[in-house]
């Protein structure tokens, strides 16, 4: 009966792990808002039109990211690299995505708390497109 409780427990314990490393979530929720935009450095904010705005708030409603905080924490900026800020009504701060390709990181920090991103590399490129104007 003992050894039952103890199979049970790795289980219910190997189910969370998977939850927690395998299934990922939605980095925003609600309607969001881009307020800043930077590509390598630059700011790009006041230069984006409407629709590639509305373009990178459809990228960054579409992310998602692991569930458990990444323990690395922040990393320096280089080339290759674009940084969205957007601010959410379901958050009690803004959401800021690094997508570094030089570095292969990207990642997520909202509400004080870094994530790595799920298919960052894609993100990053379907930015850049949006930045050069190809949308």
């Amino acid at each position: 009966m003992k050894r039952r409780y103890i199979l049970t427990a790795a289980g219910l314990a190997a189910l969370l792990l998977a939850f927690l490393f395998l299934v990922p979530q939605r980095v925003m929720k609600g309607n969001t808002r881009l307020y800043a935009v930077e590509w390598n450095g630059a700011d790009m904010t006041e230069t984006l039109s409407t629709e590639q705005r509305a373009a990178l708030e459809a990228l960054a409603l579409d992310a998602q990211c692991a569930r458990w905080q990444n323990p690395m924490g922040s990393f320096f900026l280089r080339e290759d690299t674009v940084v969205l800020s957007l601010i959410s009504d379901t958050m009690d701060g803004p959401c800021r995505f690094y997508l570094v390709g030089s570095m292969d990181r990207y990642a997520v920090t909202r509400n004080g708390k870094d994530y790595n991103l799920r298919d960052g590399e894609t993100m990053l490129n379907a930015a850049l497109d949006v930045l050069k104007g190809g949308q």
